[in-house]
């Protein structure tokens, strides 16, 4: 079995019908290889087209023996299935916020936090990217800056996504190391839901309007 890390940006998320939002780079770490991020969709320093990503993901998940983690994975979900119309292989994913939230149900589950607190690694790439967002007068301050990442230049948002893949392949590890059977139990429920989590959340709820 491999493992890989998967991590899109992309432009600010919007309820739906806007979301999933529009992708503009792929982070991908595998097992035995050197992370790297794939841009495509940011103003300059990209280093692919968007063809290019979606042929790199498309082989990536046709890959054998391989198993997935995000942070957040029906985020990555949604972008793969419903923007690249690729499958998502839903039984071959792992979630490091589900291990998160299954670990300590009323603790942080944002992913930079946990990575500095459980794995010692300060959030040094993000503070960058809102720096240059913000010097550049991309956006304003630091509330929001989150939404404008697609505007900074390709290569930055590079180190930032690539330490998040990064982050997440080592909590991945780190949730592990403490999870009872019983725990682990409770955490292959959790990830059995997830393609009918989003499912529902595609098709939306019927309501009487009136």
């Amino acid at each position: 079995m491999t493992i890989a890390c998967i991590d899109f940006e992309t432009h600010a998320i919007q309820p739906r019908p806007e979301y999933p939002p529009k992708p503009v780079g792929v982070a991908i770490y595998v097992e035995g290889e050197e992370p790297h991020y794939l841009a495509w969709g940011h103003p300059t320093n990209n280093n692919c087209t968007e063809d290019c990503g979606r042929q790199a993901l498309t082989k990536l998940l046709a890959r054998p023996n391989m198993t997935f983690i995000a942070h957040n994975a029906p985020f990555e979900g949604s972008i793969i299935e419903e923007y690249f119309r690729l499958d998502m292989g839903w039984e071959r994913w792992q979630d490091t916020m589900v291990q998160a939230f299954i670990d300590n149900p009323h603790g942080e589950l944002s992913l930079k936090p946990l990575a500095e607190q459980h794995l010692g690694m300060p959030p040094e790439e993000r503070d960058a990217v809102k720096d240059w967002l913000i010097n550049h007068g991309v956006c304003r301050d630091t509330k929001g800056w989150g939404a404008y990442i697609a505007y900074a230049p390709g290569d930055l948002v590079g180190q930032y996504a690539i330490g998040d893949v990064v982050r997440t392949r080592q909590l991945y590890d780190f949730y592990m190391a403490r999870m009872t059977p019983r725990i682990l139990a409770a955490y292959h429920r959790e990830m059995d839901l997830m393609p009918h989590i989003l499912r529902m959340d595609q098709r939306g709820v019927r309501i009487d309007a009136d």
